[in-house]
């Protein structure tokens, strides 16, 4: 849930203080936890510095493209589920209703 336990929420890690900053190979580290670990460890993605708008555009198409080949596999596999109202919950994707989605 993001709480303590080192898992990049509360309780210290990723707050300020400690061993914040970008690594000498360009790498963000927060509390010597790597950009790329902290994604691993919670689907968030974070950069030290703003990406240029044609990288944020590439990752934006790519992810529109997982989304959209996600929802036709749930249309195909699971037609009495009500895409974007339903609340439900498979291993590769869940929603919670009203078109929130993990």
């Amino acid at each position: 849930d993001g709480g303590s336990g080192g898992d990049g929420g509360s309780g210290g890690d990723g707050g300020s203080g400690g061993d914040n900053g970008v690594g000498g190979d360009g790498t963000a580290a927060v509390n010597n936890v790597t950009a790329a670990e902290l994604f691993r460890r919670t689907g968030i993605a974070a950069s030290p510095t703003a990406l240029p708008a044609e990288d944020v555009a590439w990752l934006l198409r790519a992810a529109e493209r997982r989304m959209s080949a996600a929802e036709a596999a749930i249309r195909c596999n699971h037609p009495r589920v009500n895409y974007g109202a339903d609340i439900f919950a498979f291993k590769e994707c869940g929603s919670r209703g009203g078109n929130r989605f993990d």
